[in-house]
């Protein structure tokens, strides 16, 4: 996956936290706990909190539990987060023993977000209902956490489940960021109607003071679902609200909503507002009228408008690179340098971006401009530069200076994170020709995961297993054969399997006992150890890997499906590979060429000679769409040939023998 460089992403924890709803509680503003945290670890913290708690002669208070789980949330880690919860399972038991209701509810919070950080949502609402069943009153933070959680990992049941026994229990949020909250949820479910019934209930309950956000979260799901006529509906109502007035991001809103609506005196209206308002007519007012990135940096040059600022140019940069304006980008760019702009760090990401996609242009541009951006004192790279950096690598196939660049990320105190090792050991499993050293490299890294506080995610195992996977020499067929003289499943024997496929097994097993979704095994796991156990001989293997794959509802692609059905045609299973035929029937899987050659030839070693028929009248009727798949497939082959560096894909269907 390629990771566009400073792109806009939801964060997790959302901004609303724990901290906050501390300082907000009027019944600790003149309270000081007596255990100081400040320039202290968590673990000793912790260890005298524990001495504390079992001092006979020490009474905690509330402010000393809270203080102490402030300390364990804000150190929790991906690699320590299990700790951090058991601490914080430990405190709240604590606090329910002396009946301290507002620093449970605060640790509750607290240990919801720890759970949904790893992505956790059955836990989190345990947590919540575990509030309700103590008869502890959640706070508006308790609302939001979960709402977030839900938004990211849950489902529309779970939002519903969550406001009826909300409405049940007369616990509906009084403050007006909750009912944003709820409002995005139901957009993230495309749920409009609903989303419009929360803003409505909002706006008539003149209890809750509510503001500019609860319209623009309404104006974001029109934006979503292509409503034009339903937002300038709002957005007269909005004008007719005597307490809320359209900022800057209403109008980019609703310019950008305008788009899909032919009414060109709205557009009108809206610029004559922003004059009448003293508003500043932004780059990104522009870009949401629809306008492309050239034409906006040519109107605001020609018409003398407040110069181009490089936050200016970064926009219409990222517009382009977005848009697959690669051309754009080089002429934007080109403009910026002769109108001497100062380019920052974001300036260098966004366009080392932009050639890294393009693949007209050499690969080696982004090492030049990064050594142009290391001679400048005041610009320091940081992770997204690095990132760039090592797929700039990875396309050339360029191992070597990936690891000189790892070497400097140590140098320039940059730990690295989830992505910049992900694109590390992209970069070392792409190498034109392969060093057996790259394996060393990636284990040794593996080894310091922990030590940076990285979580390998799904990509991070599956970049690793094809690094292993280009170590495991084919087999041949008599090789394969020769393994088949007793009467012993060599397939199924451990030892019977090469050092790098046992390797590639054991991670798979990781991933397996992962808790967490993004680490477990996906379509890509599968089909690189399908693949290669094929190319082994292990075809017991590969179709135990195939049903682990339908157990886990993984759809597989036709590539991994002609693997097997080849192997199995090698090792005489027609009739296994014919009820692989059916499932890919069953599971909507289109054939190709070489699926319908390997069906028909097992039809035809099985004298099966009407479904032999049948098979070749489909593949007849379906020359069009085949002809077609040959065609995409030339054309991808090209564009990877243009790129230097580029090798064979490790996952192209297999030759047919």
């Amino acid at each position: 996956m390629h990771t566009a460089a400073y792109t806009t992403t939801t964060t997790w924890p959302p901004a609303t936290n724990t901290a906050a709803a501390f300082s907000d509680n009027p019944a600790w503003a003149d309270q000081t706990s007596r255990i100081q945290t400040e320039k202290r670890s968590a673990n000793s913290i912790w260890e005298e909190y524990t001495n504390l708690l079992n001092d006979p002669n020490v009474s905690l208070n509330e402010i000393d539990f809270v203080t102490v789980a402030r300390s364990v949330k804000q150190e929790s880690s991906p690699t320590s987060s299990s700790t951090s919860i058991k601490r914080l399972q430990s405190i709240l038991r604590q606090l329910h023993q002396r009946q301290m209701d507002s620093g449970f509810v605060l640790c509750c919070n607290m240990l919801m977000h720890l759970y949904l950080e790893n992505d956790d949502l059955a836990r989190a609402k345990l947590i919540f209902d575990g509030m309700l069943q103590a008869e502890k009153t959640p706070s508006y933070v308790s609302i939001n956490t979960l709402l977030d959680g839900i938004s990211r990992l849950g489902t529309l049941k779970d939002v519903r489940v969550l406001i009826n026994t909300l409405t049940s229990k007369k616990l509906m949020p009084t403050r007006a960021e909750s009912w944003t909250r709820l409002i995005k949820t139901y957009g993230r479910f495309h749920q409009e109607e609903d989303a419009a019934t929360v803003l409505a209930m909002l706006l008539k309950d003149a209890s809750i003071p509510h503001d500019i956000e609860c319209y623009n979260a309404m104006f974001e799901i029109y934006k979503q679902e292509k409503q034009p006529n339903r937002a300038w509906a709002l957005y007269q109502d909005l004008r007719n609200d005597p307490l809320t007035v359209p900022d800057e991001k209403t109008i980019s809103l609703l310019f950008s909503i305008l788009k899909y609506d032919d009414h060109k005196e709205r557009v009108n209206d809206l610029f004559k507002y922003l004059v009448d308002a003293k508003m500043t007519i932004r780059t990104q007012h522009y870009l949401a009228l629809g306008w492309d990135p050239l034409r906006v940096l040519r109107h605001r040059l020609d018409h003398s408008e407040p110069a181009l600022k490089t936050a200016d140019y970064n926009i219409l940069l990222k517009e382009s690179v977005r848009g697959n304006r690669f051309t754009d980008a080089l002429e934007i760019y080109s403009t910026m340098k002769a109108n001497q702009v100062k380019m920052d760090v974001f300036t260098y990401a966004i366009f080392m971006d932009a050639l890294i996609k393009d693949v007209t242009q050499p690969a080696d541009f982004v090492f030049d401009l990064y050594d142009n951006m290391t001679h400048q004192d005041d610009l320091k790279p940081d992770h997204v530069i690095f990132n760039n950096l090592f797929m700039a690598c990875a396309r050339l196939g360029d191992a070597d200076r990936a690891v000189g660049y790892l070497k400097e990320m140590e140098t320039r105190d940059v730990a690295p994170n989830l992505y910049t090792v992900n694109s590390f050991l992209s970069a070392l499993a792409q190498r034109e020709k392969p060093d057996s050293h790259d394996v060393v490299l990636a284990k040794a890294l593996w080894q310091q995961l922990d030590h940076y506080d990285v979580r390998p995610d799904a990509r991070t195992y599956n970049n690793f297993l094809v690094l292993l996977a280009r170590y495991t020499k084919p087999k041949t067929h008599h090789e394969i054969e020769d393994h088949k003289d007793d009467a012993t499943d060599k397939s199924t024997d451990p030892s019977a399997s090469p050092d790098s496929l046992q390797e590639m097994m054991a991670l798979y097993t990781r991933m397996r006992q992962q808790r967490f979704q993004r680490s477990k095994p996906d379509f890509l796991t599968y089909a690189i150890l399908i693949n290669t156990a094929v190319t082994q001989g292990q075809i017991r293997r590969s179709m135990q890997l195939y049903r682990d794959a339908q157990l886990s509802d993984i759809k597989l692609n036709i590539s991994s499906y002609n693997f097997i059905l080849n192997g199995l045609a090698k090792d005489r299973e027609y009739h296994t590979l014919l009820n692989v035929w059916y499932d890919m029937k069953t599971y909507g899987v289109k054939p190709d060429r070489m699926t319908y050659n390997l069906v028909l030839g097992a039809c035809e070693q099985l004298h099966m000679t009407e479904m032999y028929m049948a098979v070749r009248k489909q593949r007849q009727l379906d020359t069009e769409r085949l002809d077609q798949l040959e065609r995409k497939r030339e054309d991808r082959r090209l564009r990877s040939s243009s790129m230097k560096g580029a090798r064979p894909d490790l996952l192209e269907s297999p030759s047919v023998s």
